[in-house]
This record gives structure tokens, C-alpha cells and sequence, in this order.
């Protein structure tokens, strides 16, 4: 069941009956599950129509029980802006204030993954053809120049990708703001698009 626990996680629509709301209420009571809280927008579901047929609610939430709380009593729950559903996502972080643990933390190197997204750039291919190219002085067997080209493509790619796509990830994060900042206040009427 989707409910809301309180009416003013309503904006549009009809009013919810209160015994819908009160069983809900009830349930997680009869579970020792309490709501964890949020950071951003409190409204996390929408019905994508406008004027008077608008409706936003609060349907997404993090719900724990003592032994959870406890365990993670520094933890905090982040809405995200819905990209690609009527829902928006939750993601939990271990520190509060959206900070994340230090993942770099311990003297752990990071693993290298190639993104599948990376092939869209001419610079990757180039990067990687550079690499493998048959040009490079081959020295020992196969499997020590494998070795070799595959190690100096990695290293040209983490470069690459830091700098480059920083640029684009910076641009995303800027657009995603925007994005969650243009449906918090959302009230159903064309607000425009996000450039």
C-alpha cells in the first residue's frame, strides 16, 4: 500500500481520508518502524499533469526500526530529482549533511572501470588507439606488451576522464539542481523546461 502518513504531505488532488492515513500510521507502529527522515524535497512522487488535476505527494520514504537507527544513528536520506519517473529516488548517505565517508580513505586504490559512455568521445578512441597502436616498440612477449598497453591505456584514461568529464559531470549536477529546484516548486502549471 502507498499512503502518506500526515495530510500536509499532500499538495492537489482530493483530501486523503484520515482512515487511510491512520491505518498506515498504525502499521508502522505494529512493525517498531518509524520514518528516518529526509534532506531536499518532501514531496517525492508526482502525476506529471497540470492546472487543477496537479497532485504531489510524499509516497518515497525510509522507514527503520530501533535496532537500524541505532546502527546508523549519523546516517541521512537524500530526494533526489526525478529524472526518469514519476518517483524521485532516495539515497542513503553514512554522515549527515549529504557528506559521504571518505572512500579514498585506508591507502585502497581505486579500481579502474571503463565506461561504456566513454566511446561517444573521439578522444577516448584516439586514447585507446594510441595505445594499442602498432607503432608502439614491442618489446618481450605478447603478454608483457598486453600488459604494458593495457596499463598506459588506463592511466590515460583515469586522466582523461578526470579532466574532461569533470567539466561534464559539473554540468549534470548543475542541471540536476536545477531540475530538483524547478519541482519542489512545482505547482502543476508550465514552469518551463530546463535548458
Amino acid at each position: 500500500m502507498v499512503e502518506i502518513l500526515h495530510q500536509h504531505e499532500k499538495q492537489g488532488g482530493a483530501m486523503r481520508p484520515y482512515h487511510q492515513m491512520e491505518e498506515f500510521r498504525s502499521s508502522l507502529v505494529k512493525c517498531s518502524l518509524s520514518d528516518m527522515g529526509f534532506e531536499g524535497n518532501k514531496f517525492t512522487w508526482c502525476n506529471n499533469r497540470e492546472g487543477p488535476y496537479f497532485t504531489k505527494e510524499r509516497l518515497d520514504r525510509a522507514l527503520g526500526n530501533l535496532e537500524l537507527t541505532l546502527s546508523f544513528s549519523d546516517c541521512c536520506f537524500q530526494v533526489l530529482a526525478a529524472h526518469s519517473s514519476d518517483h524521485s529516488p532516495l539515497v542513503m548517505h553514512l554522515k549527515k549533511g549529504g557528506r559521504r565517508y571518505d572512500s579514498k580513505g585506508g591507502g585502497k586504490e581505486r579500481i579502474f572501470r571503463y565506461e561504456a559512455s566513454w566511446k561517444l568521445h573521439d578522444e577516448c578512441t584516439k586514447i585507446v588507439a594510441n595505445c594499442w597502436s602498432p607503432q608502439v616498440q614491442q618489446r618481450g612477449s605478447h603478454l608483457w606488451w598486453s600488459q604494458q598497453c593495457l596499463g598506459k591505456c588506463k592511466e590515460d584514461l583515469v586522466k582523461w576522464s578526470s579532466t574532461i568529464l569533470m567539466q561534464q559531470r559539473k554540468v549534470i549536477q548543475s542541471k540536476m539542481a536545477q531540475l530538483a529546484s524547478l519541482q519542489e516548486v512545482n505547482t502543476g502549471t508550465n514552469i518551463g523546461m530546463v535548458a
